[in-house]
């Protein structure tokens, strides 16, 4: 039997951990980074959009270090 999936906002609680855990494997290809990146920050943000303040629980995103020496790359995608 499956379990129901939760609301929006739990679905996207679930994906912001599944992306920062898939970002700091250590066996996660380089070029796949930017890609797992902009869709994590995407979910981030989106989530805030149901919580009244994001600073108030933000630890899934507070251990994220941002990475300016990361390049787009279109091949990536």
């Amino acid at each position: 039997m499956v379990e129901p999936l939760g609301s929006y906002e739990d679905m996207l609680r679930l994906t912001v951990r599944r992306l920062k855990k898939e970002i700091e494997n250590p066996s996660t290809s380089s070029r796949d980074l930017p890609a797992l990146s902009r869709q994590l920050l995407q979910s981030a943000r989106q989530l805030e959009q149901f919580e009244g303040d994001p600073a108030e629980d933000s630890d899934d995103m507070a251990d994220m270090e941002v990475d300016d020496d990361i390049s787009f790359r279109a091949e990536a995608i």
